[in-house]
């Protein structure tokens, strides 16, 4: 999950989505619960995701026992991957809010 994030975070500075979406094999779904996004099924269906509406905020791991991270706003939120080979089959985003506002 640390490298998911880190190719994420690069992202999100650079605009290349690139280097992050090679995890994902060419049939991958990518999964938002408790968001209104996706889902998106099939590398090109997430590459376009990344390309029409880039996140603007970087990942930060927090713990990554059972996937669970810190993001933008402090926003906690589970990934989950799951393999059939060494590239990603299916990733879930498990969005839960902040518990108070800053």
């Amino acid at each position: 999950m640390e490298a998911h994030v880190r190719a994420f975070n690069a992202g999100v500075r650079t605009g290349d989505w690139e280097p992050m979406l090679a995890r994902f094999a060419d049939d991958a779904e990518l999964h938002f619960e408790n968001a209104p996004a996706g889902p998106f099924v099939g590398l090109e269906e997430i590459r376009r995701a990344y390309r029409e509406q880039p996140p603007d905020d970087e990942l930060l791991v927090k713990a990554s026992n059972n996937g669970v991270s810190v993001g933008p706003g402090h926003t906690t939120f589970k990934m989950m991957f799951f393999r059939a080979s060494s590239r990603a089959t299916v990733l879930v985003n498990e969005i839960k809010p902040p518990l108070h506002a800053e």
